[in-house]
């Protein structure tokens, strides 16, 4: 189910004020949309999200942080690139 929210009249942007009372448990994502050069307040739109949202699980982060610990190994670990050629002249 889509649920529309209204704007601010200054920005054009979404109103964070009017999104907190939409917010329900079943809420997944909210679609913030920059409008005309006018960031939205995303600080006013991710702090009503946070009760309801719930902690990754431990295991999730321990596995992200072991395949960026295995991404940093293999990049020191590769050789350097070889130099490019002279240039002929």
């Amino acid at each position: 189910m889509v649920v529309f929210a209204d704007i601010d009249l200054h920005t054009l942007c979404l109103d964070p004020d009017d999104i907190e009372h939409r917010i329900t448990p079943k809420t997944k994502a909210i679609v913030a949309v920059h409008y005309a050069g006018h960031p939205c307040g995303a600080r006013g739109l991710l702090l009503p999200l946070s009760p309801l949202s719930p902690p990754p699980p431990p295991l999730l982060l321990l596995l992200l942080l072991l395949l960026l610990l295995l991404l940093l190994l293999l990049l020191l670990l590769l050789p350097p690139p070889p130099p490019p050629p002279p240039a002929a002249g």
